[in-house]
Formats: C-alpha cells, structure tokens, sequence
C-alpha cells in the first residue's frame, strides 16, 4: 500500500479550497467591498457543503486504508503461525529443547 502525497488527495482539496473561498467572502463582506445578491448570500452554505463532501471522501479513503492495513495484519498473523509450526517442528527434528 502507498500513502499517495497530500496534494494529490482530493478531499483535502476541497476542504481547504472551500475554506479559502469562504475566508476571502467573509473579508471581503465585511469590508464591504460588494453588496451580494440573494445568491452569493448562500456561498456560506455553498461551501459548507463542498466541506462535507471533501471530509467524506477522506474519510472513505480513510476506512479504505484501515481496511486494507487490517487484511496485512491478517496475514502478517498467519505469517507468525507457520513460522511458529516450522520453528517447533525443525526443534523436534533437532531434538533441541525450549
């Protein structure tokens, strides 16, 4: 499994592009360098969402890479019980004890 860079992940593109957006509306809102219409009153709600939406494709690649480190600790277990059977039998044929 490789852990692909930060910036090539897209839920975190939009979380902070959203934020970004929302940051410059509100300076720019309370400078009061545009009078928005109705509908650039909703950027807040607009990016809200566009946030949500990153936060849950991270968090769905999120569960992905702990599904996948879940299957690798499997094997890493069954890994660990041939090397135990193999050690106790190689012992035995040695007659080595402990």
């Amino acid at each position: 499994m490789t852990i692909s860079p930060l910036w090539k992940e897209p839920g975190l593109w939009l979380i902070f592009g959203s934020a970004l957006i929302l940051l410059v509306w509100t300076i720019l809102k309370i400078f009061g360098v545009f009078h928005t219409p109705p509908l650039i009153e909703n950027v807040p709600y607009i990016t809200g969402v566009i946030s949500i939406i990153g936060i849950g494709i991270q968090f769905g690649r999120l569960l992905e890479r702990i599904t996948i480190l879940n299957t690798d600790m499997s094997l890493v277990k069954g890994n660990i019980r041939d090397l135990e059977k193999d050690t106790s039998y190689i012992k035995g044929k040695l007659k080595i004890s402990g």
